[in-house]
C-alpha cells in the first residue's frame, strides 16, 4: 500500500525544486426505502493522492490511489509533463511565511462519533420514519417516491517539502425525501433534503417530513398567472441556488479575466443593498463545508464579502493572492482529484436578517412568494441577468393563497442584490450554502 513516505522517497530521486502531497479517504454509507422496505444499500470508501511538483518554476501534476501499481510511473510522468508547461516564479506551494497564519487553525467538533456509530440498522428505522411521516402529512399525499438516509467520513493530510505538514478528520449524515401530491388531475412532487456535521434527530426528521410534503401540496392546482409589479419574496432555498451563481464571481481569477459581475469594482464600492452581508466561512463548524485549511495546506478562515451592502474581498487560491499581493484566503479546494485545485467557496453565508416572513407575508395587499426560477443556471455570469419561467404562490390580503406558474421572471442578481428590502429570519441550509428568504422590488413578472 502506497503512503505519504514511499510517495516521498520516489519524489526526492525526481531531483525536483519543491513538491505538495495530498492525500484524502472518504467513505460513505446510504440506504434508500421504498414501502418500508429497503431498496437500495451502497457502500463506498475511496484513499487518493493528489501530487503536484515543481521544477524550474513549472507545475507537474498526478493523482493516484493507494494501491496504484504504477504510481512511479506517473510521478515521472507529471515531472515529463512539466516540462510543456510555461515557468511561472509565482507558483509555490504553502510555506506559512505570512505572521497572520502562524495561528492556532484547529476547529473543534468537526468529529461526531455519533455519526461514526450511526449502524445500517438505524439508517433504516430513520428512512422509514421519514416515509411513515410523510405519508401522513396530507391526504393528498399519495406516495413516497424515495426516503433515504447516509453518514460519510473524511481524513485529509497535507504535507510539502517546506516542512508542512498537518490533517484532519470529520464526518458527516443526512437525509433525503420525495413526496408526490395528487388531486384530480394535478400532481406534483415535492423534495427535501438535510446534510449535517450533527447527528440526525427526531426534529430533523419531522422537519423533512413535513416539509416535503407541504412543498408537493402547496403547489396542487395552479394558476396561469397575470403579469403583475409586485413585492416579490424569494424564497430561501432558491436565494441559495442564486449564491451558487453569484460565488464565481467572487474567485479572485474571474475577476482578473473580467468573467465576473463585479469585474469592474473596487473593495468598498456599494454592489448590494445595506442588508446584504455575504460571507464565506470555512472555521463555521455547523455547516458541511468545515475544514481547518484548505487542498493547498492555507489555513481558512472567515471572509465578508459583501458587508452591508459593501464589496469587501474576493476569494483567492495560493497563486493569485501571490499575484495580487493579498492575503491567503484558504479557497483552493479539489473538485476532483482529476484536476488541479481550484479557488472555490467553503461555508457560502447569506448572513440572517431580523424580518420575520410571516409578519411580512400578512402586510402585504399584493405580493409573489418566489419558489422557483427554472434553469437559472442559464443566467449570464457578467451581467447577472435573466428571464425565465417562474413558479410560486400568490400572497393576497396578507395571505398565501394559491400556486401560481407559467410566468416569466425578469432581471438581474446584481438588481435583486441592489433592491434587497428585507432579509428574513428564516435561514435554509443546503448542503454548504446557507440562505434565508429576501424580498426585492424591481423584478418583471410577465403572465397572460
Amino acid at each position: 500500500m502506497i503512503t505519504f513516505d514511499t510517495i516521498i522517497d520516489k519524489l526526492k530521486s525526481l531531483n525536483i525544486d519543491a513538491y505538495e502531497i495530498i492525500g484524502k479517504r472518504t467513505s460513505k454509507n446510504s440506504i434508500t426505502v421504498k414501502n418500508g422496505r429497503s431498496e437500495d444499500f451502497k457502500s463506498s470508501s475511496e484513499s487518493v493522492y493528489s501530487v503536484r511538483l515543481l521544477k524550474d518554476s513549472k507545475v507537474g501534476f498526478t493523482y493516484f490511489t493507494d494501491n496504484s501499481e504504477h504510481f512511479d510511473k506517473l510521478l515521472i510522468d507529471a515531472l515529463n509533463y512539466s516540462n510543456f508547461v510555461s515557468p511561472d516564479p509565482l507558483h509555490s506551494f504553502y510555506n506559512n511565511e505570512f505572521k497572520y497564519l502562524d495561528i492556532d487553525n484547529s476547529i473543534p467538533n468537526l468529529y461526531d462519533d455519533n455519526i461514526s456509530s450511526l449502524t445500517t440498522q438505524k439508517k433504516f428505522e430513520i428512512a422509514c420514519m421519514i416515509e411513515e411521516r410523510a405519508l401522513k402529512y396530507d391526504k393528498r399525499i399519495q406516495n413516497v417516491k424515495d426516503s433515504g438516509c447516509f453518514n460519510g467520513e473524511i481524513e485529509v493530510s497535507y504535507l510539502n517539502s517546506n516542512n508542512i505538514s498537518k490533517n484532519y478528520k470529520t464526518n458527516y449524515c443526512g437525509a433525503g425525501v420525495t413526496t408526490v401530491a395528487k388531486d384530480n388531475e394535478s400532481s406534483m412532487v415535492g423534495y427535501e433534503n438535510f446534510i449535517s456535521k450533527k447527528c440526525i434527530n427526531i426534529d430533523n426528521i419531522n422537519f423533512l417530513s413535513d416539509n416535503a410534503g407541504y412543498k408537493a401540496v402547496r403547489m396542487l392546482n395552479p394558476h396561469k398567472a397575470k403579469s403583475l409589479k409586485c413585492p416579490v419574496i424569494i424564497e430561501n432555498e432558491l436565494v441559495g441556488e442564486i449564491l451558487t451563481i453569484i460565488a464565481p464571481s467572487f474567485y479572485a481569477e474571474n475577476i482578473e479575466k473580467s468573467k465576473s459581475m463585479f469585474f469592474k469594482s473596487k473593495i468598498g464600492d456599494k454592489i448590494a443593498a445595506n442588508k446584504i452581508t455575504l460571507i464565506d466561512d470555512a472555521s463555521d463548524v455547523r455547516y458541511i463545508s468545515s475544514a481547518p485549511f484548505d487542498d493547498e495546506g492555507t489555513p481558512t478562515s472567515p471572509k465578508y464579502l459583501i458587508k452591508s451592502g459593501e464589496l469587501n474581498s474576493f476569494l483567492y487560491n495560493l497563486y493569485y493572492s501571490k499575484k495580487h499581493k493579498t492575503n491567503y484566503s484558504g479557497n483552493a479546494f479539489y473538485t476532483s482529484f482529476k484536476t488541479l485545485p481550484i479557488t472555490t467557496y467553503s461555508n457560502f453565508i447569506l448572513k440572517e436578517g431580523n424580518d420575520d416572513l410571516k409578519q411580512s407575508i400578512k402586510s402585504l395587499h399584493k405580493g409573489i412568494l418566489l419558489t422557483n426560477i427554472m434553469g437559472l443556471h442559464l443566467a449570464d455570469t457578467i451581467s447577472g441577468e435573466f428571464s425565465l419561467g417562474g413558479e410560486g404562490i400568490m400572497i393576497e390580503n396578507g395571505e398565501l393563497t394559491y400556486p401560481i406558474k407559467e410566468f416569466v421572471v425578469s432581471g438581474s442578481i446584481k438588481d435583486i442584490l441592489k433592491n434587497c428590502v428585507s432579509v428574513f429570519n428564516d435561514t435554509k441550509v443546503n448542503g454548504s450554502v446557507v440562505s434565508p428568504s429576501i424580498m426585492v422590488d424591481g423584478l418583471g413578472i410577465s403572465g397572460n
